[in-house]
């Protein structure tokens, strides 16, 4: 079998119609991680040494997986996946789906930075107008954390409730 048989002709189409891939004895290469993969920037001429070597070696690994055997077919498609990133990632997609590299969890989302003056938990500080260092009702452990217990200083808290507009 030939990588040209599951490679879409598209090589950009993010869902190619591919055949299942028999999973074969584990590949003696080590296992890349998607996340892992550098940048190789945009479309145009980029030697084969352009991929990071994790992602080469998952490739190769993928191509001994297919019995894919002719060099010159291997190094054409290292050098159009260091070329396209498009075509990169498709192929990644493709050898993350025969088990031979794992693909990255998604990121966890990041928490929108609130203040301690619009907490239901705060209270404010008792002498002068007010906008000086108040206190958390429930102690809440970023509170111990600079710069929380000022009213306008933005900080992560993930006990932190809204009060009513």
């Amino acid at each position: 079998m030939s990588w040209r048989d599951i490679m879409p002709p598209s090589a950009g189409d993010p869902t190619p119609n591919i055949p299942t891939i028999p999973k074969t004895p584990e590949p003696t290469a080590p296992e890349a991680n998607i996340g892992d993969i550098g940048d190789i920037g945009e479309k145009g001429s980029a030697p084969e040494s352009a991929l990071p070597p994790d992602v080469v070696a998952a490739v190769n690994a993928w191509l001994d997986a297919i019995g894919e055997h002719h060099a010159e077919d291997r190094a054409e498609l290292l050098t159009n996946c260091a070329r396209d990133p498009e075509a990169l990632a498709g192929l990644l997609g493709i050898i993350a789906e025969a088990g031979i590299i794992t693909a990255s969890p998604s990121p966890e989302p990041t928490p929108e930075p609130v203040t301690c003056g619009g907490c239901l938990h705060f209270r404010a500080d008792e002498v002068g107008d007010g906008s000086g260092l108040g206190a958390c009702r429930i102690g809440a452990p970023a509170s111990r954390r600079t710069p929380a217990l000022w009213p306008n200083a933005p900080h992560l808290c993930s006990d932190h409730e809204e009060t009513a507009p």
